[in-house]
């Protein structure tokens, strides 16, 4: 029976194991006073697309997608030989 893989992977899972806790030993101390010093501003505005843009965004996706399973399916040298033998 080989045991170096059951060996490898006991001392990955060990180094993994030892140094999970000193991973969390560099983070920050939370800062406990809820009210900063400065106003917050939100970092991201909500803008409101039109209607076309989203139409047009979601048919060039679904366009990508069809041409993706076109290329992948259909193109296939396999897939000219199942179509002509479904047409017989």
């Amino acid at each position: 029976m080989n045991y170096s893989p059951i060996i490898l992977s006991s001392v990955v899972g060990l180094s993994l194991w030892a140094t999970s806790g000193c991973l969390a030993l560099a983070q920050k101390p939370h800062n406990l006073n809820p009210e900063p010093h400065f106003p917050v501003e939100p970092q991201f505005q909500r803008l409101e697309q039109p209607l076309w843009t989203k139409l047009m965004v979601a048919g060039v996706g679904l366009g990508l997608i069809g041409l993706e399973l076109w290329w992948f399916v259909l193109n296939q040298p396999g897939a000219k030989n199942r179509e002509m033998k479904t047409e017989d």
